[in-house]
């Protein structure tokens, strides 16, 4: 067998993280370097995911027991597998850390001290912020910063606009309807503004969502970089609300309406300030949709692929050649 970068997958995927995880190996073969998604045996991604581009065709492989991995072979894995990590530490290939969540990191290891001692080859990381989060805590991994891409989906949109919020409460359930109830009681006037919640649906769907809606209010919790604001700026929408950390990556006073981790009556505020701003539809709309845009349009597929072959190209090192489709 040839030399193989394999990723850790799951089919369906169900999360923004499993999904990037299928595109770094789609890119990767793009890149001509040789990447196998390393499934559980689940159903096709096409399947699930007929509208994705990145997981059509994908080269892939059910983990089955008793398979055995060269020293050259590269598995990566995600930041909270326990499991993973302590199967491919009994075989002679390198493993590599994909940390999406580096607060998740202590589901995968007890300490950032038992991550050092654990031989991992290198790590990557979805933002600065995750990787300048686990060097604070310690880790002496050489990482690599591999920033997931919008869709393009959420920037061809084109649909009349609704004075309505998009949000996502599946992260902070308990919190969006406080934050919801703060609005009604200081500003009433806006208490028939529909909530429009956005859970259980299609990237497509999402998209429609958000480019019908003038504002975005944000419930990003704990990320390492945390997609849907981008995607929200994107499509058009003003955005409020919590950054969940990894988004001081991009969140700035220009493309957004901050505020500070658990001000909800902040955060109440904030709504109030952008939908008044989208209904005014005026100069502070137009400026701060422009900065939205131009934020988003930062997270490209240009940049991803340009990331992870610097990525791949430091970590492979003079063996690099060895994965090269061609070889």
């Amino acid at each position: 067998m040839l030399p193989t970068i394999y990723y850790i997958c799951y089919l369906p995927p169900k999360t923004g993280g499993e999904l990037v995880n299928f595109q770094h190996v789609a890119y990767l073969n793009r890149l001509g370097i040789r990447a196998v998604a390393l499934v559980n045996g689940g159903p096709s991604a096409a399947q699930n995911h007929e509208a994705d581009e990145a997981l059509s065709g994908l080269p892939r492989e059910t983990l089955m027991q008793g398979r055995r991995f060269s020293a050259d072979d590269i598995v990566v894995i995600p930041e909270f597998y326990t499991e993973a990590f302590r199967h491919f530490a009994t075989q002679p290939c390198r493993r590599v850390i994909h940390n999406q969540g580096p607060f998740l990191s202590f589901r995968g290891f007890d300490s950032i001290a038992q991550m050092n001692a654990d031989g991992l080859a290198a790590g990557l990381s979805c933002s600065t912020f995750g990787k300048n989060l686990l060097l604070r805590m310690g880790s002496d991994l050489s990482w690599q910063v591999v920033t997931p891409f919008v869709h393009p989906l959420f920037h061809e949109q084109q649909q009349r606009r609704t004075l309505q919020v998009a949000y996502m409460p599946d992260k902070r359930p308990r919190e969006a309807p406080v934050v919801r109830a703060l609005l009604h009681q200081l500003y009433p006037a806006l208490a028939a503004v529909p909530w429009v919640p956005i859970a259980g649906v299609s990237r497509r769907a999402c998209a429609g969502i958000m480019a019908q809606s003038a504002v975005f209010a944000s419930f990003s919790w704990l990320e390492g970089l945390g997609l849907p604001p981008l995607e929200a700026m994107a499509a058009g929408c003003l955005v409020c609300g919590f950054d969940g950390h990894g988004g001081s990556d991009f969140a700035t006073p220009d493309n957004g309406l901050w505020v500070a981790e658990g001000d909800h009556e902040g955060f109440a505020h904030a709504v109030a300030a952008a939908l008044h701003a989208a209904h005014a539809a005026g100069p502070e709309l137009a400026r701060r949709s422009a900065a939205g845009h131009a934020t988003a349009a930062t997270y490209s597929r240009e940049r991803f692929t340009l990331e992870l072959e610097a990525a791949w190209h430091t970590i492979l090192g003079e063996r690099g050649k060895h994965y090269r489709l061609s070889a």
